[in-house]
């Protein structure tokens, strides 16, 4: 009961400040709302998500899915259409047998293929954020494996990156095994080629 209190308070005070700390702490709270089906609680978790944070609405999301509560469509439009989100809350609503809510138009091996991507490339140890452009070249099916890689190209200004391959075209792939992966290997040698011989060497000689 106290720890109810507590989240039932600190969720409408947290909203009013707005700081980065505050926004922070939200998303945390967000997540661990799910064990907490008090009134005040849900309440607070659906004027949460007006906040318009995909980093807050992403467990706001989860946590009113794991209570029952219906999702307002427009939260769950915008996370679709956020790149970094958009993978994960198509898995989340699977979970709840709520992906009917999830945009049809976002269900594409492709598109979700490019949202596992742009979400691994936002960890710290990788690019830190998302690429500042990605291009999608091609699927490639390895000859008696379920697995399909789809490769992109994207580049990026970011400090983790040297200053030799900032705003180059690096080559990054997902399966839908759930291998994503980029060693940050320039396209340069392969943009010459036809696609599809393009494709092949990049299976031969970065993925395997």
């Amino acid at each position: 009961r106290m720890l109810t209190d507590y989240i039932a308070s600190e969720l409408p005070r947290l909203m009013e400040l707005k700081t980065q700390d505050a926004l922070e702490a939200l998303e945390l709270i967000a997540d661990v709302s799910k064990h907490f089906a008090d009134p005040r609680v849900l309440s607070s978790l659906t004027d949460l998500t007006q906040l318009g944070s995909s980093h807050i609405n992403f467990y706001a999301v989860g946590s009113l899915c794991a209570l029952g509560v219906e999702v307002p469509q427009p939260v769950i439009d915008a996370l679709a259409r956020d790149l970094e989100y958009a993978a994960m809350t198509y898995h989340l609503l699977q979970q709840h047998g709520k992906a009917n809510q999830f945009p049809a138009e976002c269900t594409g091996e492709e598109y979700l293929a490019k949202s596992d991507l742009v979400r691994w490339l936002n960890y710290p140890t990788e690019l830190g954020k998302s690429p500042d452009e990605i291009v999608y070249l091609g699927r490639i099916k390895p000859l008696f494996k379920k697995e399909v890689f789809h490769v992109f190209k994207f580049r990026s200004d970011s400090d983790t990156l040297g200053e030799e391959l900032k705003n180059k075209w690096l080559i990054g792939w997902s399966s839908n095994e759930g291998g994503t992966f980029s060693n940050f290997d320039e396209f340069a040698p392969y943009e010459q080629e036809p696609i599809e011989k393009a494709l092949k060497k990049i299976k031969k000689q970065l993925i395997g």
